[in-house]
């Protein structure tokens, strides 16, 4: 196993802070990856030499000048007439702001997931006027089970009709005129207690779904 470099292009000579007489037949690729890396590439190497190719792997790559760059790389074998592996050619795309990017929408997915499943504040997920997710706090407060709720109209909270259907008024003329409808009500629990209630209406016909909170009185 050799991995020393024969050819490279200018894109890749920026990225690894090299010039070609610093490079070729002189470095080997692990000498610009991590230790995770470094053990990626032994493990795929005498696999791709004998398949003759290696689909995309994603690993970071340690330029010279101390810049990191998350890349994916395919190689592909070179061989002789007579089937002798003689090298590899790999294409190597630069992820990073991708991959920025997706842990940026992770961490936020994380953060609301954090707050929306919290302990404290209930908070429910309408759709058509019924419930589609509510979180741990909802269930404590509402007194509800998951298998009681999901699913269900909302008329099974609130205090009264006239109520239900006012709250349904208020919200039909917001989204007539693109405008977002924040209502407030007092609901009833399962054993027949109340709490207050929040409903906020999207100001779009495109988002269907509209969040409830609820809190103890």
């Amino acid at each position: 196993m050799s991995g020393k470099f024969i050819r490279a292009n200018e894109t890749t000579l920026r990225w690894l802070g090299c010039r070609q007489e610093d490079l070729i037949g002189k470095k080997n690729l692990t000498d610009f990856l991590s230790p995770q890396g470094r053990h990626l590439f032994r493990n795929l190497f005498p696999r791709l030499k004998h398949l003759g190719h290696c689909d995309e792997r994603q690993f970071d790559l340690n330029s010279l000048d101390g810049t990191v760059r998350t890349v994916t790389m395919s190689s592909t074998t070179i061989r002789s007439a007579d089937d002798s592996f003689l090298a590899t050619r790999s294409v190597i795309n630069d992820v990073t702001e991708v991959e920025q990017v997706k842990r940026r929408l992770a961490r936020v997915a994380a953060e609301n997931a954090a707050m929306l499943d919290n302990e404290l504040v209930g908070m429910v997920r309408l759709q058509e006027r019924r419930i589609v997710w509510f979180n741990r706090a909802a269930e404590r407060l509402l007194g509800y089970s998951l298998a009681e709720l999901i699913g269900q109209s909302t008329r099974m909270l609130y205090i009264d009709q006239a109520t239900f259907d006012e709250v349904g008024r208020l919200a039909a003329v917001a989204l007539e005129a693109g405008a977002s409808c924040r209502t407030q009500a007092q609901m009833v629990r399962k054993d027949g207690t109340c709490c207050g209630w929040i409903s906020t209406e999207p100001p779009c016909r495109a988002t269907p779904a509209r969040w409830c909170g609820c809190w103890p009185t």
